[in-house]
């Protein structure tokens, strides 16, 4: 895609000492912004990236029923050609709150709402996982993706791979191995995924045609493990900050510091990390408060949520007495 709003890099490649394309391309969509309610969601330059395509290529989303409410429902009362990623036993337990593709047409609501952001039951802005571009059909792009929904470590033990969920595509594709990714898009049946959210990319591959077909299998190696922490961590903090500015009325930046600041202490456990961050952000002396200090000096060597609980059993003491 060419495009004055559109920024290329390549990310490099992690194989060592031996050929190392197919090299994956993250394009940076600038002015990609969601629309809200009342605008002409079909007027903005995201709707021109994701439906402005040749003819024969179809635009898809891949969506997460964990994060969308009531998503099969949704998905049928579009009248949208869609399909469960899982199948078999997975789908008939899991599907309610596992991954769908759906093939959209650019004209339906279900098109506009996945890139409106606004408090209305229509609008999904950043919740879709990601879109992509394929000539083939919805069948052919299923089955394609269902070889990734599980896949095995270096040990042979079997894993959810949940590639569908928002972040994780881009993080995924990046540590890659070049083969790896080729299989990832389809041997060149995908011409390419887009992300959405704080920034959003088109990620696709230069070069899908050269040397044999890759086998469609990826193994969990560390260098995805990694990035699937790097990740989770990052969504972690990014959630507990605006958990920070939005209920606790702190300031972006003294919401960020705390974060920072409690992660020294230093403990591992999220459940804890949240439950110190509630019990200290109330304190106008937050994490030197005395009480503070002494209920974690005595607890130091404890697991990480039995230190979190001396700290809220501390700090109650003066609300009940």
């Amino acid at each position: 895609m060419s495009d004055s709003n559109i920024m290329t890099a390549s990310a490099p490649d992690l194989e060592i000492g031996i050929d190392q394309t197919p090299q994956l391309l993250i394009d940076t969509i600038k002015d990609a912004h969601p629309c809200s309610d009342d605008q002409d969601a079909t007027q903005t330059h995201l709707w021109s990236v994701l439906f402005d395509v040749p003819n024969g290529i179809n635009t898809y989303a891949v969506l997460d029923g964990a994060i969308i409410t009531h998503l099969p429902e949704i998905l049928a009362n579009s009248r949208m050609a869609h399909q469960s990623l899982f199948q078999g036993k997975a789908r008939d337990e899991l599907s309610e709150n596992g991954p769908w593709i759906v093939a959209l047409d650019g004209t339906n609501d279900l098109s506009k709402g996945l890139i409106t952001d606004a408090n209305v039951l229509t609008a999904f802005w950043p919740k879709a996982g990601f879109f992509l571009h394929s000539a083939e059909d919805l069948g052919t792009v299923v089955k394609h993706l269902r070889h990734f929904t599980r896949i095995k470590d270096t040990s042979g033990k079997w894993f959810f791979f949940r590639f569908w969920e928002t972040d994780f595509v881009t993080a995924y594709l990046m540590a890659m191995t070049g083969t790896q990714r080729q299989a990832f898009f389809g041997n060149g049946m995908v011409n390419a995924f887009i992300t959405l959210g704080d920034t959003c990319q088109r990620l696709s591959l230069d070069n899908t045609s050269s040397g044999p077909p890759a086998p469609l299998q990826i193994t969990l190696s560390a260098e995805i493990f990694r990035a699937l922490s790097h990740v989770t961590e990052a969504r972690f903090r990014r959630d507990m900050i605006t958990h920070l500015t939005q209920d606790h009325q702190l300031g972006k930046e003294q919401a960020a510091a705390l974060y920072q600041a409690v992660l020294g202490i230093p403990l591992r456990s999220r459940e804890a990390i949240g439950m110190v961050i509630d019990c200290v952000a109330p304190l106008p002396a937050g994490l030197t408060d005395t009480r503070v200090v002494k209920a974690l000096d005595e607890s130091e060597g404890a697991p990480d949520l039995v230190r979190a609980m001396r700290l809220k059993n501390e700090l109650s003491k003066d609300v009940s007495s």
